[in-house]
């Protein structure tokens, strides 16, 4: 089981191991780390605590900080943010992400 929760707390979730990465390799290849989404099976998510929500059109987020929630997506299926999530991407990841964002923008 992982936990994840929103930037101030407000939100706390747990996930099962039904995770799937949809990120593309290309967004991989371009450092789009804060864009990386996971699909998980319904049953395999479980709200812990639940803060205020704001909602567009499509999207909520927590009304407190603004970070993007866990999105149903039909299906019996719920889109979560990666970066929600606790063990998240490790630092030495994000690092070597930028690091090889910033040598394809020296090549042009």
């Amino acid at each position: 089981m992982e936990l994840g929760q929103c930037e101030c707390g407000a939100f706390i979730f747990q996930v099962g191991e039904s995770m799937y990465d949809i990120s593309t390799g290309i967004c991989r290849r371009c450092g789009e780390i804060s864009d990386r989404q996971y699909l998980v099976n319904r049953n395999d998510f479980r709200w812990l605590q639940k803060g205020r929500v704001s909602t567009w059109k499509y999207r909520s987020f927590c009304a407190q900080c603004g970070s993007d929630l866990p999105q149903e997506q039909g299906n019996n299926v719920i889109e979560v943010p990666a970066r929600m999530l606790k063990k998240g991407t490790s630092e030495d990841e994000i690092i070597a992400l930028h690091k090889r964002y910033a040598e394809r923008i020296k090549k042009r």
